[in-house]
């Protein structure tokens, strides 16, 4: 009688930890598939291609804006040397 009982209480056991492992799998699943999806909406509409040196310079407005990010970048460069603590 307590071995029969012992083998139920096993099976019941096994079951329920098949089941939980089955719905986790499930879940793991949905989950990978909603980041793919996030993955495949972020993809853009924007192309790559080669402009000449000679192009670039022709658009003024691309060209001050290069520069003045670069001037930035210089006085944030000799900025941060210049500026010690004691």
């Amino acid at each position: 009688m307590k071995k029969r009982k012992c083998k139920q209480y096993l099976k019941l056991v096994m079951l329920l930890f098949g089941v939980t492992f089955v719905l986790s799998s499930c879940q793991k699943d949905d989950d990978l598939i909603q980041i793919e999806q996030k993955k495949n909406s972020n993809q853009t509409d924007f192309k790559i291609s080669k402009i000449d040196k000679s192009k670039l310079a022709e658009n003024t407005t691309l060209t001050r804006k290069l520069t003045k990010l670069s001037s930035n970048l210089r006085n944030k460069k000799s900025n941060n040397s210049q500026n010690k603590t004691l």
